[in-house]
């Protein structure tokens, strides 16, 4: 990394390799610092903001939207930064190409266990829940 905290965009899907949820791009010629792209229209992202959006009001839907894809970013922002440390332990061709590759960080974030970490104190708390009427 060129120095500093990675950016993340959001992207459409053929921005990246087909079924990829995000890639990181270390010489991006508008992020110095490097970018990961975000796959916007991935299946796993799309449910999880279909998920946050039914718990509330649809007038937030867009907000939540861009919540949800905002959480995504950073988690993945951060494992790229974080796995600068592996540099110590690994060669840095093993960490560039191997653990900061399009699968990695897919792998990487499919998991939803730390996205709703994230994301549930960012929404919950947010926006005004879903009437539900009989």
């Amino acid at each position: 990394m060129a120095g500093g905290i990675p950016s993340y965009r959001p992207v459409p899907a053929n921005d990246l390799t087909n079924g990829m949820l995000a890639a990181w791009y270390p010489n991006d010629p508008e992020c110095p610092e490097g970018v990961v792209l975000i796959n916007r229209e991935h299946p796993v992202l799309l449910a999880e903001v279909e998920h946050w959006q039914g718990q509330f009001a649809d007038v937030h839907a867009e907000a939540i939207r861009q919540d949800v894809v905002d959480a995504y970013g950073q988690i993945a922002v951060a494992k790229v930064a974080h796995s600068e440390q592996l540099k110590a332990l690994l060669p840095s061709k093993t960490v560039d190409d191997d653990l900061r590759s399009e699968a990695a960080l897919t792998m990487a974030l499919i998991g939803l266990v730390a996205e709703e970490a994230v994301i549930v104190p960012c929404v919950g708390g947010k926006y005004r829940k879903r009437r539900w009427s009989l």
